[in-house]
């Protein structure tokens, strides 16, 4: 490939230079399709050089194609949770046999050694899990925790965990009413850019998601049971420790 060709890339692909919309391989306007327009570029044998692809950049042959940085790295031991929610310094109280989930964004793919929560109950069970997302709901099960003992202290699942990056929703359930976890607070109306609200101009805001579900130890839904958008409410507050 030639020197040309590579320079071409940014007009033909024009999301690089914010003109018009790109076609990759796939032929639609995605990111994804140019991610995969440039590994199939590295893969052909008269491609000299290499692509790298990491968390801030593209680099063609040594040379760099700036895609933003997407997020500043996670630090090993520190707890993260919903971008959309930031956690209250009381506790809340949610009902039994219920999915409570947030949104998790993960901008490249991260290795996580483990999920958390704080909690306040002292009798009854709980159970973490990841599911995937779709059309703006969870969809498939990524990983059950399995059940665990509530107790008035921070309930810490040591799991490693490999997520590709997407958005994934962070779930948690349990067998006892009025179960206590710090109670997420909304954070703006910006959120509504991320989940969407049921109807323009009342103040709704998206918090997360709901989902009806009788709790049976170490046995999470395969499937998100009828997700339903949670709207101007607390939501449970889980973590992934890095």
């Amino acid at each position: 490939m030639t020197t040309e060709t590579i320079q071409q890339i940014p007009r033909t692909l024009g999301v690089l230079t914010g003109a018009e919309s790109f076609e990759g391989q796939d032929g639609t306007g995605s990111f994804q399709a140019l991610l995969s327009t440039l590994l199939a570029i590295a893969a052909t044998p008269t491609t000299p050089g290499t692509v790298i692809i990491d968390n801030t950049s593209i680099k063609i042959n040594g040379g760099k194609i700036s895609a933003g940085p997407a997020h500043p790295g996670y630090k090993a031991g520190r707890f993260y949770t919903a971008f959309t929610l930031s956690q209250n310094g009381t506790f809340a109280s949610f009902a039994a046999n219920t999915l409570f989930a947030i949104p998790f964004y993960v901008p490249f793919p991260t290795t996580f050694a483990g999920i958390a929560a704080s909690c306040n109950t002292v009798s009854g069970n709980l159970e973490f899990g990841i599911y995937n997302t779709a059309g703006g709901v969870p969809t498939s099960l990524v990983k059950d925790f399995g059940s665990h003992a509530m107790s008035a202290s921070v309930i810490n699942i040591a799991s490693p965990t490999a997520l590709p990056a997407g958005t994934y929703a962070l779930a948690v359930a349990t067998d006892t009413a009025a179960s206590q976890f710090p109670g997420g607070s909304i954070v703006g109306g910006g959120v509504n850019s991320v989940l969407g609200s049921s109807v323009t101009g009342a103040g709704l805001i998206a918090a997360g998601w709901t989902g009806a579900w009788t709790f049976v130890a170490n046995s999470l839904p395969a499937n998100f049971p009828s997700p339903v958008t949670a709207e101007s409410t607390t939501m449970p507050c889980v973590f992934m420790q890095a």
